[in-house]
């Protein structure tokens, strides 16, 4: 499919947080359900790829955030995959105000797994020229880069696994870790910053009854804060689910 799939919609109160902003945790519900509908109208819904043996499963996000959508905003999301062959693909994407401008900006690498092998497979190369979009990706050279604090850490927090935080492929749904680690987020930052740029990598699945320990951190930016957030298994700490990092900027700040 050359060029890009977009849909319309309009940001729900549910979606939102006290100050009427999209949530993060949110915004990438949206983007994944962007990622699932483009499939859907390549021939690749979730059923023909449960048929297959086969689902998509995320990497890594980096987003960009210029300005997040408010309650009641209507946004256009356009997405694109700007590499797809071997064994992972590049999903782009962009979140258009109503007046057609970009505010947000998201590079995403997705792998197929074997659902029961459970592990990494090549994808076919007919996938691979369906996904074809001809254009580049909407973030130039992403190399998916994570930081590494420094010290200990400023807070933890644990959590086990219930069901509805579970999807489709068994496992905790990727943006769940998303929101766990924004609830760890002070609020005198939540409250007083706006975050501006999102990296999530995720590195183990895990289950349904299985506890969780979130492990975070914050480093001063020049004035901006970085908050990481390591969400490990808390029987063996060795043990990385997903790395949660993002840069809060000061309100009405330049992003």
């Amino acid at each position: 499919m050359l060029g890009k799939f977009s849909e319309n919609k309009q940001i729900s109160y549910y979606m939102t947080d006290r100050n009427l902003k999209l949530k993060l945790s949110f915004l990438a519900e949206l983007l994944q359900d962007l990622a699932i509908d483009h499939s859907d109208s390549l021939g690749y819904s979730l059923k023909c790829l449960e048929g297959m043996n086969k689902g998509w499963i995320i990497s890594n996000w980096h987003i960009i955030i210029d300005s997040m959508p408010s309650y009641g905003d209507n946004v256009r999301l356009e997405t694109w995959s700007s590499l797809c062959r071997g064994f992972s693909a590049e999903r782009s994407y962009d979140v258009c105000d109503a007046t057609g401008k970009p505010v947000i900006r998201a590079a995403s690498r997705w792998v197929v797994l074997d659902m029961e092998k459970r592990g990494i497979v090549r994808i076919p190369q007919g996938m691979s020229d369906d996904y074809k979009s001809g254009l580049g990706p909407a973030i130039e050279n992403e190399r998916y880069r994570m930081p590494k604090p420094e010290g200990e850490p400023v807070s933890e927090f644990e959590a086990i696994v219930r069901r509805s935080e579970t999807d489709s492929n068994g496992h905790t749904n990727n943006t769940q870790y998303i929101a766990w680690a924004t609830d760890m987020v002070p609020s005198e930052i939540y409250n007083e910053y706006d975050c501006r740029d999102l990296r999530v990598v995720y590195k183990k699945e895990s289950y349904m009854g299985e506890k969780i320990k979130a492990k975070n951190y914050i480093r001063d930016i020049e004035g901006d804060k970085e908050f990481i957030t390591f969400l490990v298994n808390a029987d063996d700490e060795s043990i990385l689910h997903c790395q949660v990092a993002a840069i809060w900027k000061k309100d009405n700040a330049e992003a």
